[in-house]
């Protein structure tokens, strides 16, 4: 009977784990993917069709965790788990052994504006509620291909920063070929201030 529990607990462990690993891996995307001059069709493509390839094997590892004989849950299981982490990965080595060139581009500040997030606070042995709230900064950025993203700033920068503004930030050569922001390099001196209706 202990040995039945302890072979539980290692599945939820696992589970719980995978979960984790998932959650950080689409956060991860989230943050680099609009700091990437990569197409999101390239990664998730690979991602994706190395997942459903992988499938038939990767369904049986997760028919141990889950213990349900449901092939086509697993099947998804495996899929958007591993779509994850590749896409991940992707982005990762891209930017993780990007070069600095020393190169920089201009953009236009769109908006500047702030959220209001929330800490999260323990209570109980398995249970959190939302805790302090704080304040998280960023600027959406339009560059001369007409490509936009929203870039996270200190709040130096923050208070700095207006829109209409024309800003230079530093862009790594990403290793797998697409340049990358670089947002804690931004010239705190706007170069020039763009004209209306541009």
């Amino acid at each position: 009977m202990s040995s039945r529990n302890s072979a539980r607990s290692v599945k939820i462990a696992v589970f719980v784990s995978a979960l984790v690993l998932a959650v950080l891996c689409a956060g991860c995307i989230s943050g680099l993917a609009g700091l990437t001059f990569m197409p999101a069709w390239i990664p998730w493509t690979i991602a994706v069709a190395t997942a459903l390839g992988t499938g038939m094997w990767g369904r049986r590892l997760w028919q141990r965790i889950t213990g349900s004989r449901n092939s086509l849950l697993n099947y998804a299981l495996h899929t958007v788990m591993v779509s994850l982490v590749i896409c991940c990965g992707l982005y990762l080595a891209n930017r993780i052994w990007a070069a600095d060139d020393g190169a920089t581009v201009d953009a236009t500040v769109i908006k500047v504006y702030s959220e209001t997030r929330h800490h999260s606070r323990r209570v109980g042995r398995n249970r959190y509620v939302r805790g302090e709230a704080y304040q998280v900064y960023f600027a959406t950025l339009r560059f001369g291909n007409g490509a936009e993203c929203d870039i996270p700033l200190d709040y130096s920068r923050y208070r700095r920063m207006h829109a209409g503004e024309v800003v230079a930030i530093a862009v790594l050569h990403g290793a797998l070929g697409y340049d990358v922001l670089n947002p804690s390099e931004i010239g705190y001196t706007p170069r020039a201030t763009a004209r209306p209706g541009k």
